[in-house]
């Protein structure tokens, strides 16, 4: 990985860290175990769902060996930083 796409990923986990950090503020507990009424994940379980997930995304990394040729597909990761980035549209749990 090439120095500038190092950085340019830790500044995203950075920001996406702060966009978590200030969507969760606030948030007592009560209304983090609550769940929506028509069934799905209540905050708290969305939030442990994402660290296990980055835990697991990192040990993958961590474990990784490095390969001569790229796998990148920058179409394809343009189009998911494009939909990730977007959360309307989704419940909000009030």
């Amino acid at each position: 990985m090439m120095a500038a796409d190092r950085e340019e990923l830790l500044g995203r986990l950075q920001l996406g860290r702060d966009a978590l950090y200030e969507a969760l503020k606030g948030v007592g507990e009560e209304l983090a175990n609550r769940k929506p009424s028509g069934g799905g994940w209540s905050i708290l379980e969305c939030v442990e769902h994402l660290a296990l997930a980055e835990e697991y995304l990192l040990s993958r990394l961590l474990n990784a060996t490095r390969s001569e040729e790229s796998h990148e597909n920058r179409v394809r990761e343009a189009r998911i930083m494009e939909r990730a980035a977007d959360r309307t549209g989704l419940p909000i749990i009030h």
